[in-house]
């Protein structure tokens, strides 16, 4: 089992919803560039990384650390939501993973219900 699938989603915070669906292409992108951006480093992070957590806020590393959670208060502190960022487990499979953009996942709820 990867750490990916061991670890709970982060809990969303309160947000307008008109603030949310303008936000949803640009975390989109963001995602879409951070995991872009972390498959391309994965080779390098495995060395001396390996088991560990890193986060990407669009191209930019934020950091490592040995707890996802450690990366999201980074992530706090520096005034990111945790849906605009990419907290993902450093491990061989791990740019096999798929990122579903949140918007993305909602649609595919909403279409496999309707099944």
């Amino acid at each position: 089992m990867s750490l990916q699938e061991k670890r709970p989603r982060p809990p969303a915070g309160p947000r307008d919803a008109q603030d949310a669906r303008s936000d949803g292409a640009d975390r989109a992108e963001l995602q879409k560039t951070a995991f872009a951006t972390f498959a391309r480093d994965l080779s390098a992070l495995l060395d001396g990384h390996t088991g560990k957590w890193v986060a990407y806020h669009g191209a930019e590393r934020l950091g490592i650390a040995a707890a996802d959670t450690d990366l999201y208060e980074l992530g706090r502190q520096r005034g990111l939501s945790p849906q605009s960022m990419l907290v993902i487990g450093i491990d061989p499979e791990a740019d096999q993973v798929p990122v579903i953009p949140e918007s993305e996942f909602a649609s595919r709820e909403l279409a496999e219900v309707g099944e």
